[in-house]
């Protein structure tokens, strides 16, 4: 994305305004969390925040300029900010409060944990098959989650295995 040789083509002090306009999205989301939650069930909301960051991953291919992943950024700040606020509530109402650390830490863990795996698998198909492979690969993987955990999951279920 930066620099002339990049397909995007950005010059390097113009990256830091993608990413302010990500913590727009973000901040955005947090404020429009609840609000959505009163108007669409949690879990399905959860599965469309995910879907639409899945499929966002596809812009830098098919659109690859700076107004399209700068839109593309706001919405996957939104949607990943929505998508953290409904699955902590989530969380908290179906993990026993005394194992609520532990199931919040090991969640950190295996998230933050992967990212390096998911960095260095990245490098390797984007240095072999180039970037737009790379981009399609986590795009699809990552809608193939979304797709097992929306056929997994349900409202139904989350309400069944709530804590009093």
């Amino acid at each position: 994305m930066v620099g002339p040789g990049s397909g995007v083509g950005l010059e390097p002090q113009q990256f830091p305004l993608l990413l302010a306009v990500l913590a727009v999205g973000a901040v955005t989301g947090a404020v429009v969390a609840e609000p959505l939650v009163r108007r669409i069930p949690e879990v399905p909301l959860l599965v469309g925040c995910w879907a639409v960051n899945s499929g966002l991953l596809l812009v830098p291919v098919l659109l690859p300029t700076a107004p399209a992943i700068g839109a593309a950024f706001l919405v996957v700040g939104l949607t990943n900010m929505v998508g953290n606020v409904v699955g902590r509530t989530l969380r908290q109402r179906l993990v026993p409060t005394d194992r609520l650390g532990r199931v919040g830490g090991a969640s950190g863990m295996i998230g933050y944990g992967l990212m390096p795996l998911g960095a260095l698998t990245g490098r390797v198909v984007g240095e072999i098959w180039g970037l737009p492979v790379a981009f399609v690969g986590a795009a699809a993987v990552s809608l193939a989650t979304v797709g097992y955990v929306a056929t997994a999951a349900s409202t139904t279920l989350v309400r069944a295995h709530e804590i009093a």
